[in-house]
């Protein structure tokens, strides 16, 4: 099946923290499924679950900023709210919101590092471990493009830490992030945009906010220490504003997820699918703090013409294609399965897996893509880049397909596709698409099978009613031209009556 590459632009006029974009991506995934934002949440709700985290609850409510609604993701730790960082002169505080640090035996015993972060007088808790935390993300039973951007944002955020502190990665305890609601933020992005499909991600100039905030070390100018050094690189907008407008979190999620980060230009015409929008927690004297999600589409091409009926299979000759091979002994299932993604991006026709004992009796696989020529080359360089293979076999081989297509059905559960193919002698079969039967059973609760075959019923009593009109349609033909004939016989009997009284007339003259 042929996706659509989306795009999704994060429109940061007034900044961006974690629980912004969990609310924008909620917001955007509610109105592209068009389901209750409830809906979507209690699904993001059942897969974070699978987190071995202590006890929160995550809550979604529209916000009116300045005047423009917003959803707004509420998330408590232990019944506490994370809550914005407050200006120094502002109150006391301590920044963001829940510090839980966990206790010896939920995730191992606090790694000894942990004291070269202890301040004078500070006081205040560490969150997670770097290390500790990419083990409960890898370990998640999460799908693999959400766990890359994950790791790949705390990774981003580990790194940023370090320098501020002046020690690797590996020794960072995260206190600005490293908490339960940073977890959820990150994660639940990184879920939202599997679900919507996004492919790449763009950015405003971010908002920088100057002045102070108070935080878990003390007083520090903004952008914050960490923050700024994940912005590095990428352009940004000064303001005047006095308070902290992108967090790490935000600036995180911008690393994490390889974000563009430019204003929208003009070029190739895009299609605006949907736009989200997600509400922050303070309030702005000028603007709304609100961050706007836009998901692009490329345009939908013009309707083909009807094409004739295919030929039976056994008619067509088969295609020429290219079969690439590698075996591969050292590489994790994780690693294997985003090459897999990638060949499929790259324009593979179908990629798979194959166990294999090697040489030296070491258990591995064989990674196989079959491609087209046009792709050859470009599968190449993702099978020798991405994996540990010092070379790929090529062989050109022959194959035959199937006729098929996709029809949209409607259903008591909802629409969805059915891939419909023609086989030999010219029966159809149809199978539901996975994608939709899966998104019909998480929506109406019922089970996958139940909606799989919600969709074949549509499809088998469509293809029912086509071929009972059809039928109709060829007995009424038939009908018109018994009609039709009988017609002209009757003319042509009475036109012969009508020569015999001539005839008979002249006679009698």
């Amino acid at each position: 099946m042929q996706t659509l590459a989306r795009t999704l632009y994060l429109d940061c006029f007034s900044g961006l923290s974690g629980d912004m974009a969990l609310g924008a991506l909620l917001d955007l995934l509610s109105r592209v499924r068009d389901v209750p934002a409830e809906g979507v949440a209690a699904e993001l709700r059942a897969a974070l679950s699978a987190l071995m985290l202590p006890p929160w609850t995550l809550e979604v409510g529209e916000r009116l900023k300045l005047g423009v609604r917003g959803l707004k993701v509420t998330i408590r730790a232990r019944g506490a709210e994370e809550a914005p960082a407050p200006e120094a002169g502002r109150g006391a505080g301590r920044g963001r919101g829940v510090r839980f640090a966990p206790a010896e035996g939920f995730f191992g015993p606090r790694a000894p590092q942990a004291a070269r972060y202890a301040h004078e007088g500070a006081g205040h808790a560490h969150g997670y471990p770097y290390a500790q935390l990419r083990a409960l993300l890898r370990g998640a039973p999460l799908a693999a493009g959400v766990r890359r951007r994950a790791l790949d944002t705390f990774e981003a955020l580990a790194a940023a830490e370090g320098r501020v502190h002046g020690c690797a990665p590996e020794e960072v305890h995260f206190h600005e992030v490293g908490m339960v609601d940073s977890v959820l933020d990150v994660v639940g992005v990184a879920w939202c945009l599997e679900a919507l499909g996004v492919s790449a991600v763009q950015s405003a100039p971010p908002p920088v906010g100057r002045g102070w905030v108070r935080c878990a070390h003390g007083v520090m100018p903004l952008p914050a220490p960490a923050t700024a050094h994940l912005l590095e690189g990428l352009a940004v907008t000064p303001t005047a504003l006095t308070r902290e407008l992108v967090t790490p979190t935000g600036a995180a999620l911008l690393r994490g997820l390889s974000a563009e980060v430019t204003e929208l230009l003009p070029g190739a015409p895009l299609r605006l699918r949907a736009v989200g929008w997600g509400a922050g927690g303070m309030d702005l004297s000028d603007r709304p703090n609100l961050l706007r999600a836009l998901l692009f589409e490329p345009p939908a091409p013009p309707a083909p013409a009807p094409a004739p009926p295919p030929a039976p299979p056994a008619d067509r000759p088969p295609r020429s294609c290219w079969l690439l091979e590698t075996n591969i002994d050292d590489s994790t299932p994780e690693r294997l399965a985003f090459t897999c993604e990638r060949l499929l991006s790259a324009g593979a026709l179908d990629v798979w897996q194959s166990p294999i004992t090697m040489k030296k009796g070491r258990a591995a696989v064989t990674l196989s893509a079959l491609c087209a020529l046009p792709a050859l080359e470009d599968l190449e360089r993702v099978l020798l880049s991405e994996t540990s293979a010092l070379g790929v076999r090529r062989a050109l081989v022959e194959r035959t397909t199937l006729p098929r297509a996709q029809v949209w059905v409607s259903t008591p559960l909802g629409a969805g596709r059915v891939k419909v193919t023609t086989r030999p002698g010219g029966r159809p079969s149809a199978a539901p698409e996975y994608e939709d039967a899966a998104r019909l059973a998480r929506e109406a609760g019922v089970p996958f099978e139940e909606a799989a075959e919600a969709l074949r019923a549509a499809w088998a009593a469509g293809a029912a009613g086509a071929a009972e009109a059809a039928g109709a349609a060829e007995a009424a033909e038939a009908a018109g031209a018994v009609e039709a004939a009988g017609a002209a016989g009757a003319a042509e009997a009475a036109g012969a009556a009508e020569g015999d009284a001539g005839a008979g007339g002249g006679g009698e003259g």
